[in-house]
């Protein structure tokens, strides 16, 4: 249970520092507020992420955490931004999704 609460903190959290750097550049004025706010949410995150480690094998946590964060955030962006994919990307974010999976219920590994 707390597992997957840390591991949704780490995921939304990457994705709101993604936002907030976009928001950031999208005018100079916004640019150190995105900067700032964005980092503290990267930060913020770290802590969700170490706890992931303690309880998932290394490669799993890693492969959940930074191919999820990857995957989300591109989904992000098209929801907020409009920042298009074109077909063959769509396809190359399905493949990452596809490898977490097999990373995360491949089996044989256990917690270290």
């Amino acid at each position: 249970m707390l597992l997957g609460i840390h591991l949704t903190v780490y995921l939304l959290f990457q994705m709101i520092a993604v936002l907030l750097y976009k928001w950031g550049s999208t005018d100079p004025k916004y640019y150190w507020w995105g900067f700032v706010v964005g980092n503290i949410f990267s930060l913020a995150s770290i802590f969700s992420f170490m706890y992931v480690h303690k309880g998932l094998h290394p490669n799993i946590a890693l492969a959940v955490c930074t191919g999820g964060a990857f995957v989300i955030c591109q989904a992000a962006l098209f929801v907020f931004y409009k920042q298009a994919l074109a077909p063959w990307q769509w396809c190359g974010l399905a493949v990452i999704l596809g490898g977490i999976l097999l990373v995360a219920f491949g089996g044989g590994m256990k917690v270290s």
